[in-house]
Formats: structure tokens, sequence, C-alpha cells
């Protein structure tokens, strides 16, 4: 299978630096793993967090290339890292805004209520 060109879409979505080491990493994981690049772009649409995608990839190629257990399924076992490192990445990020006062503790309560008269 022909690797993904470096000037692929989800490299746009992601800042130069991470996005060279998600190349780079795809690069080796794609013989075990081909759709990996389809599974990078899925996640970039959808806003994961780049490190979050990173460690998802860095996460297989660790435990398949280097510790060498074969993963029957690499589609499923990135996912399932995924969404538990994405949420953190962006709720890290978050704390962080709010920490550096760039978000208004106030603008956070009226979302959560918001959400709360949503879900009623």
């Amino acid at each position: 299978m022909k690797s993904q060109n470096p000037n692929s879409h989800f490299s746009k979505k992601l800042p130069t630096q991470l996005a060279q080491k998600v190349i780079e990493c795809c690069r080796e994981i794609e013989p075990k793993f081909p759709k990996v690049w389809v599974w990078v772009q899925g996640w970039a649409n959808k806003n994961g967090h780049p490190l979050a995608i990173i460690a998802s990839i860095e996460g297989y190629k660790k435990i398949c290339l280097l510790d060498g257990v074969c993963v029957r399924n690499p589609w499923a076992y990135c996912t399932k890292i995924m969404q538990t490192k994405n949420g953190n990445f962006h709720e890290r990020d978050y704390m962080k805004k709010v920490n550096e006062g760039r978000i208004d503790i106030k603008d956070v309560n009226s979302q959560i209520v918001d959400l709360i008269n949503g879900m009623m």
C-alpha cells in the first residue's frame, strides 16, 4: 500500500511539529495497520486532540512493534486509547485556560446551567 502524502489533509489540522510526528509513526506502523492513515484522518476530522492521536498510535507501535504482541484489531485498539486520552488532553487544556484566566468561570457556570436545562 502506498504511504499517505505528507501534505495530507490531517496534517493541516494539526500543529506542524505534531503532524510530522504522526506521519513518522504512521509510516512505521502502516505494515501492521494499513488503515492507520484513515484512522488518523477520522480523528483529526472529529477534532481529536493531537497529543491523544499521537499517544494512541504510539501505544499501538509500542505493543505491536516493540513488545511483539499481535493486536488482532488495531483500529479498535487505537480507538480505545483515543477515547480515554482525548478527553484527558482536552480537559487539561481547558483547565489550563481557566487557570490562566482566559476563560471566565461565570461563562462556565452559565454553560453548565444551559447544558442541564437542555437535558430536562
